[in-house]
């Protein structure tokens, strides 16, 4: 996981930080959920600035959980679809709406991540770039692949493919639309 951590980190480029922090002062809310533990989804957070060292609460359903903590304080089943229902809807939303950081999360809790945003009235982009977010990325109100994917399906699912794989295309994007509305 170290050697993870290490190779994470070293690609970060430095203006991920910067887009991030353009990215709150327009308004959007950033979650990261991640296939990754919550320990190295929480390093790379701290470093581009998405949460701050005195935000966060480890194991708190404010900031950090991980995706079997999450699914079982929504009281969340599997229905015969191979979807996950959240028993208690109302408690999933307060979660999902408070949650930063969701690691160890599988395609299925990604997608159902999403839809439990949605039903709390949000509008989900979802910027992902691998096979294993496809669900995630349909699920979203816009899905947005970044830089070229090698996985065709999930460049075919996506709304947008930004071609370059960092957030300063997000950033730009963003400034279009909201141009676009005005």
């Amino acid at each position: 996981s170290d050697v993870y951590k290490r190779q994470v980190q070293d690609e970060l480029k430095l203006t991920e930080k910067e887009a991030i922090n353009k990215l709150k002062g327009l308004g959007v809310n950033i979650k990261l959920v991640t296939g990754d533990d919550k320990d190295t989804a929480l390093a790379l957070s701290q470093k581009v600035g998405l949460i701050q060292g005195e935000e966060v609460r480890s194991d708190s359903i404010r900031d950090v959980i991980e995706a079997d903590k999450y699914m079982q304080l929504a009281g969340a089943v599997r229905g015969l679809d191979g979807q996950y229902k959240f028993l208690k809807q109302k408690q999933a939303i307060v979660i999902s709406s408070n949650l930063k950081i969701l690691g160890r999360a599988d395609p299925e809790i990604k997608q159902a991540f999403v839809t439990s945003l949605q039903s709390a009235g949000y509008v989900v982009a979802v910027c992902a770039e691998g096979a294993n977010d496809r669900l995630s990325i349909q699920a979203a109100d816009v899905g947005i692949t970044m830089g070229m994917s090698e996985e065709q399906i999930t460049s075919d699912s996506s709304d947008i493919v930004a071609l370059q794989n960092n957030l300063n295309s997000i950033v730009k994007s963003v400034l279009y639309l909201s141009l676009i509305h005005i």
